[in-house]
């Protein structure tokens, strides 16, 4: 009777289903994303260092703050579960948060006085872009984000009526949070404290004893952060200032502003909702209200950001490695509404998320990473030969051409870096416009603009002749770390063409072709461009990989040695025939 009565209680909660309505809605346009979203770099990079080879935890494979552990994992074992690289299953762990999140958000209804408020609360978590892409893309934010969400409105639940379960949840949400995104653990130590000593006084042993459980963890994470910044992994932000990188950072991808008025309204409304609290409860000591958690972690997280810099010279945190603050400063705006009963104001907050959800939404490209959006035009617009060899290509390093080429009929380009003005032998180069070299851009113009991300396609205004002078073709089975491929005397601008194929390839293997430029008399390093074939080509049902690619090496030197090697990083046993010839620059 009473679940029967439950379930109609239910059904006749207007707002619940409202909810409801809204929650498929919004998993269906996130589902969209997930399949439909071609992945950025961070995800590239996570999918093969981390996921596919499995490297989840701290310390493990390459050592870097990239490495959100459980995003890591969860794709790692979604991969080998489905046995499938498809773009959704490396994403499908941050899809899955995202009810956490929502129901997490919708939980905290009844803790408003009034309805207009917990609707301001409700449209700046859930319509609020910046926020909910995460939930598609293969990284940890979207996580942190959600199991946070969970360990406060848990919190909240807890003040209200303490009890050893929801101890227990709040610590592994606590948990689960940091594990997502290590940014979170000043959070993490204050909520399990803050949890144990309300128990304590509420003379709940058991339950101010668990949170204190997590304490060993975070420890452990705690080293870890000082060892990723001890070998310079902590990397992400700057030291322009506060308001310059972080608040910037934050109100340009959220509201799209970044001037001194967006700074005051901020500021101010941050000094007032902390004043406030500080009358109303501070003086009080009501400080187990949970109506001012949000304010009280708004700000710590200010100040942890301000003596993080100052005491450690950490960088300021920019965009999402700061958006437990958009979090914080959301839940106590919420609040301090609720209690100053503004109901103009809330109505008037609550559509800005809406308005800016509906504008830009999509599902062909990242809203924070935007610039990455690789049209396959930038590759098809290229001939396919240029004087009967692939062309030389070359441009921004950053893995998107790669992906491309892997899950489409596209030919494979190298696509090397391009940084000095001797990169103009290149028939095509992929970049945005600024960040060419000023004295390459005349030899060239622009045949294709990628709409999204900016990204020109730079043809050669006349391609430069070349000659065949040397050549060589090995066919091999073996299991050495370095094959020799052609070791050739350079005096002039080259292009360098490996054609062949390799057998018994798999998603695991990892054989890279790098073509390497040195002055040997000076044992010096000139060029080095390393192209990886499994990452960057399709693998054929019979386990074969075939490639046909051009490298442009210009001269450096006069004494310069070229050297051409397959590099078996593994030690596999590989099989094939690969093709190398030098073509001469001739003008």
């Amino acid at each position: 009777m009473s679940q029967k009565f439950s379930l109609s209680t239910f059904l006749k909660d207007r707002e619940f289903l409202l909810f409801l309505g809204l929650f498929i809605l919004l998993f269906s346009f996130l589902i969209g994303r997930v399949i439909y979203v071609p992945l950025v770099y961070d995800e590239i990079h996570t999918k093969w260092v981390y996921m596919i080879e499995f490297n989840p935890l701290p310390y493990m494979g390459y050592v870097d703050a990239n490495n959100h552990f459980l995003n890591s994992f969860l794709g790692g074992v979604f991969y080998r579960l489905f046995d499938s690289d498809a773009n959704w299953v490396f994403r499908l762990g941050s899809l899955l948060s995202f009810p956490i999140y929502f129901w997490s958000v919708f939980g905290f209804r009844s803790f408003f006085d009034q309805k207009y408020a917990f609707r301001l609360f409700a449209a700046l978590f859930l319509f609020t872009i910046f926020i909910l892409e995460y939930f598609g893309l293969a990284r940890g934010y979207g996580m942190s984000i959600a199991f946070l969400m969970l360990a406060l409105q848990q919190t909240f639940q807890f003040v209200k009526k303490p009890c050893v379960y929801r101890s227990l949840i709040i610590l592994i949400a606590w948990l689960l949070a940091i594990a997502a995104n290590l940014t979170l653990l000043p959070f993490a130590m204050f909520g399990l404290v803050y949890i144990a000593t309300y128990s304590a006084i509420k003379r709940k042993i058991l339950a101010s004893i668990i949170p204190l459980l997590g304490f060993g963890p975070i420890l452990y994470f705690l080293k870890y952060s000082f060892h990723l910044r001890d070998i310079g992994k902590l990397y992400y932000g700057g030291q322009e200032g506060f308001f310059e990188n972080t608040v910037h950072s934050i109100t340009n991808y959220t509201w799209g502003v970044t001037n001194g008025y967006a700074d005051f309204f901020l500021g101010f409304t941050f000094l007032f909702i902390i004043v406030y609290t500080w009358i109303q409860w501070g003086t009080k000591r009501h400080w187990f209200n949970p109506k001012i958690l949000f304010a009280i972690l708004l700000l710590l997280a200010v100040l942890n950001i301000v003596f993080q810099n100052i005491l450690l010279g950490i960088n300021f945190p920019e965009d999402r490695s700061a958006l437990y603050l958009l979090v914080f400063f959301f839940g106590a705006l919420a609040f301090f509404i609720d209690f100053v009963q503004l109901k103009s104001t809330a109505w008037v907050l609550s559509t800005i998320p809406i308005v800016f959800f509906f504008f830009q939404m999509n599902f062909t490209h990242s809203i924070f990473w935007f610039y990455e959006h690789f049209d396959s035009r930038l590759l098809t617009e290229m001939n396919s030969e240029v004087q009967g060899i692939p062309p030389s290509t070359g441009g921004r390093f950053w893995s998107m051409d790669n992906e491309l080429t892997r899950t489409s009929d596209i030919p494979g380009k190298v696509m090397q870096d391009v940084k000095f003005p001797q990169d103009s032998i290149l028939d095509y180069i992929v970049t945005h416009e600024d960040l060419l070299p000023k004295e390459i851009l005349p030899l060239y113009k622009v045949k294709f603009e990628d709409n999204i991300s900016g990204l020109k396609l730079f043809e050669r205004n006349h391609f430069l002749n070349r000659k065949k002078v040397a050549e060589n073709e090995r066919e091999y089975d073996l299991k050495d770390e370095y094959v020799n491929l052609l070791d050739f005397e350079q005096k002039s601008p080259v292009f360098v063409r490996v054609s062949g194929y390799l057998e018994n390839m798999n998603i695991h293997r990892n054989p890279i072709i790098v073509v390497s430029a040195d002055n040997r008399e000076k044992n010096e390093n000139l060029y080095y461009t390393a192209y990886n074939l499994v990452e960057s080509l399709p693998i054929d049902e019979n386990g074969r990989i075939y490639f046909d690619i051009t490298f442009g090496v210009n001269s450096l030197s006069e004494s310069n040695g070229l050297l051409v090697y397959h590099w078996n990083k593994k030690k596999f046993q590989v099989q094939g025939k690969v093709k190398v010839e030098i073509y001469e620059v001739t003008e």
